[in-house]
């Protein structure tokens, strides 16, 4: 009786410390955005968040001018990359995206999500994960991708798409 105790209790103190172990597995590597053209239902060919001489030019893309080259966009597909575990058991991981675009006053919230990870993965470990952000292509548009578990948050990746409107 002893022993099942002390053991009962052994796996209360390190279960928890396995679980975070394990949990912390998981990271986003990488984030990209592509423009949807909502008059071919095509998607660009550039990484909307490319910086420095890759950058694309991406000013009144919702007329369709800059790069992308007379099509209009609306709507951005924002690509996540998260590597982690196959099949964790306890608490699942989820994929927390946010989107601010800037504004004239300010900036407005225009993506709160969370996306459970399981339907995803496979024994690779890694995957892609699609989300789009609608009412796009005027204001530049800050993503930021993490894991969570339960209430834990790790640290994630935040990226631009630097979207401008104007005459």
């Amino acid at each position: 009786m002893i022993k099942a105790s002390a053991l009962v209790a052994l796996a209360a103190c390190v279960t928890p410390s396995l679980k975070a172990q394990t949990d912390s597995r998981f990271q986003v590597t990488a984030i990209r955005a592509v423009l949807f053209f909502q008059d071919s239902g095509t998607f660009g060919s550039f990484d909307a968040m490319a910086e420095g001489p890759d950058a694309p030019a991406l000013w009144n893309t919702i007329i369709g001018e800059g790069a992308a080259e007379s099509h209009p966009s609306a709507a951005t597909v924002v690509l996540v990359r998260v590597h982690g575990p196959f099949a964790v058991p306890g608490n699942k991981p989820a994929l927390h995206v946010t989107a601010a675009q800037e504004m004239t006053r300010g900036t407005r919230v225009v993506l709160n999500r969370r996306i459970q990870l399981d339907p995803f993965f496979t024994e690779i470990g890694e995957a892609w994960i699609p989300i789009i952000i609608y009412d796009t292509g005027c204001g530049a548009v800050q993503v930021t991708a993490a894991i969570s578990v339960g209430t834990t948050e790790t640290p994630g990746l935040t990226k631009t798409v630097p979207f401008q409107c104007g005459e």
